[in-house]
């Protein structure tokens, strides 16, 4: 029999989260992205995005795996990666400037101020520190960014975090909860300190149907058909989404999952079972525009919507992969189609991750890419 960790691996993303209680805010206030309708759209040409720049990473490590890398936070001229293989997971900084390795945090470990896995990360940029919870102890850790020491421990929620942590120290850091009534979730500052607190009434954690996740350094929910950001005391709605007859119900998602835990089958195989179905697994926005990243049949799919309109404007297709984020194809400055992965907003502006080969086939060319569109 498998186990329910092992399953939940699936969703690097974060846990998903299903409601079956109406929200307190109407759809038909909110543009609506109609993924129905757009099912058969085709594939665009490559998009020409404004103000390209493409940094090339300094290779730190040459036993890293930088695909396992994404994006964590941008601060200044400077980026921080998340590279979460199990062993090693840490945060690798890099300069936006010219590409250069400027350090990483790893503490993992089980002894004091050692974390066994990096569930949730948050950076301090006015204080120069990474903010990271520990997954099995209720305690959280603080970094500094330009020591890789140990600043502070504080005492997080006992809670168990079958959730990932989401935010930022600014709006507030969110400990998700599933309770008999609903979703707890409770709003912390960069002490860890409780602020407030929301009860989201009805909902119940179930995988493939909506999704609690990090989108930019902002904490979001998408279910009953919305997605919102989780500001303080309340959730801000951005956009409706409508899957029509491609929606998947809670029956059959308690269905697919129960199956998966306890046959043989591989995962792979059982999750054909949802190929007739759209699963929404991540957005990324900015002030004009939406990417949705989707699962359809045997294809995963990256939409980009105007925000205001709705309008599908581009589509990247990829082969189906229940771990992979948002990819598009962008022009370069030479006209070379490039394929930006593990999409990040932050300021109204866009980053990327782009994978090339090297002067050898055996090495890979990492580099950030930032533009607008």
């Amino acid at each position: 029999m498998k186990n329910l960790p092992s399953l939940c691996l699936l969703f690097v993303s974060g846990l998903f989260i299903s409601c079956n209680q109406k929200a307190d805010y109407s759809n038909n206030t909110l543009k609506c992205l109609d993924l129905e309708k757009n099912l058969s759209f085709k594939n665009s040409k490559n998009l020409n995005p404004e103000d390209l720049k493409i940094i090339q990473l300094e290779r730190c490590d040459s036993d890293l795996d930088l695909n396992k890398s994404r994006i964590l936070d941008i601060a200044g001229d400077t980026v921080f990666l998340l590279n979460n293989n199990l062993i090693p997971t840490k945060i690798l900084i890099f300069s936006l400037h010219n590409g250069k390795y400027l350090g990483e945090i790893n503490h993992q470990g089980e002894g004091q101020g050692e974390y066994r896995f990096i569930f949730g990360a948050f950076v301090n940029s006015k204080k120069q520190t990474v903010l990271i919870p520990d997954i099995d102890r209720p305690l959280a850790y603080e970094y500094s960014l330009n020591s890789n020491s140990l600043v502070n421990t504080y005492d997080r929620p006992e809670l168990n975090l079958r959730l990932q942590p989401i935010g930022n120290v600014n709006s507030g850091i969110n400990f998700g909860e599933p309770k008999e009534e609903g979703l707890s979730i409770l709003q912390c500052n960069s002490k860890f300190e409780v602020l407030d607190s929301l009860l989201l009434k009805g909902m119940r954690v179930i995988p493939f149907t909506t999704i609690w996740a990090q989108s930019g350094t902002e904490g979001i929910i998408f279910y009953q058909d919305t997605l919102a950001v989780i500001d303080r005391e309340h959730l801000t709605p951005i956009v409706a989404v409508n899957l029509g007859k491609y929606k998947l119900n809670e029956e059959k998602a308690i269905e697919t999952i129960e199956g998966m835990i306890s046959s043989d089958e591989p995962d792979s195989e059982y999750l054909k079972r949802l190929n007739n179905y759209i699963i929404v697994k991540d957005f990324q926005f900015t002030e004009d525009n939406v990417l949705v990243t989707s699962i359809y049949g045997d294809n995963n799919y990256s939409d980009l919507y105007n925000i205001h309109t709705g309008e599908l404007l581009n589509r990247f297709e990829s082969e189906k992969d229940f771990n992979s984020s948002g990819k598009i194809v962008i022009a370069n400055q030479e006209g070379v189609s490039l394929t930006v992965e593990k999409l990040f907003t932050k300021d109204n502006i866009w980053y990327g991750i782009s994978n090339t080969k090297g002067i050898s086939e055996s090495t890979n060319v990492f580099s950030i890419i930032k533009f607008r569109m």
